[in-house]
């Protein structure tokens, strides 16, 4: 793909409904869709001089999924951090942010939560996926709206991604 106005002016106009639908799908409002899809139009637009030209669906439909699982990742961060509220009659309660943490049980924190991000690092991008959106609560449906595949590849994927943490040490909740 050239990088010159008019390539990417086609590219924009036969593709542009079709995204739309497609992020839609991941469970966006129309409107969300088409910010996320115009997101996607400047990182393809971006990426045109180095992009050799073959197969621009796809090509365009995964910089799609990939606006479209940052923003579902990234609206989960915030509502995370947002409601970090715990049940008063817990019993045992772990704060990673606590303040009165000794510098050795804080080092201790740190090291697992430095061993699981890097495990989950290390798995596939399909099982990477499948883990943040589950960690981030989904069902197994809902992601498999997101990502657009069977409910059983989500479920085998989930499966072979627990099985490769807990060589790491990592253990998922089911």
């Amino acid at each position: 793909m050239a990088n010159n106005d008019d390539d990417f002016g086609e590219l924009y106009a036969n593709y542009i409904d079709a995204i739309v639908g497609y992020i839609g799908r991941f469970g966006f409002s129309k409107d969300e869709a088409r910010d996320l899809a115009q997101d996607t139009f400047v990182r393809v637009y971006e990426a045109m001089a180095k992009y050799r030209g073959e197969a621009r669906w796809a090509y365009i439909k995964k910089t799609a999924r990939n606006v479209a699982l940052n923003e579902i990742r990234n609206r989960h961060a915030r509502k995370r951090d947002a409601n970090l509220t715990i049940p008063a009659d817990e019993k045992v309660v772990v704060k990673i942010a606590d303040k009165k943490r000794s510098p050795e049980e804080q080092a201790v924190i740190n090291e697992i939560l430095e061993r699981a991000l890097t495990a989950i690092q290390a798995l596939s991008k399909d099982k990477q996926d499948c883990v943040v959106l589950a960690l981030n609560g989904y069902t197994y449906g809902e992601i498999a709206a997101m990502l657009g595949i069977p409910e059983n590849r989500v479920k085998s994927r989930l499966h072979e991604a627990r099985e490769q943490l807990k060589l790491s040490g990592i253990e998922l909740p089911p």
